[in-house]
């Protein structure tokens, strides 16, 4: 299976069946089934990365109740400068997060 897009997205992933599909796309091997009775997963990929280019760096994640039905996930990101005197690689940085809730995940990016 091929990953679609080339930027970065996060997608939020509620069963098994939905988890092993994705996954699936990412890495060679199957991930262990996190435990989709209590949590839900959360992908974050970073796209098609450009070692020389400006571009954003992940560098954490949490959670926090926002009400009784959802949860901010609040992703947080470096900027990274471009390096003019670089040889470039390209790479595709991407994070798997189980998440303990079944609640609604609002997901929210920052950066510094």
């Amino acid at each position: 299976m091929v990953i679609d897009k080339k930027e970065k997205n996060i997608q939020v992933m509620r069963d098994a069946t939905e988890f092993h599909k994705i996954a699936n796309t990412y890495v060679a091997q199957n991930l262990a089934t996190p435990d989709f009775n209590i949590g839900q997963v959360v992908l974050i990929d970073m796209g098609d990365t450009d070692s020389c280019a400006l571009r954003f760096e992940f560098s954490s994640i949490s959670a926090k109740e926002q009400t009784d039905n959802t949860i901010a996930v609040v992703v947080n990101y470096t900027v990274k400068a471009a390096v003019e005197k670089c040889t470039p690689v390209i790479t595709r940085p991407f994070y798997f997060y189980h998440i303990n809730t079944r609640k609604l995940l609002k997901i929210e990016e920052k950066s510094n």
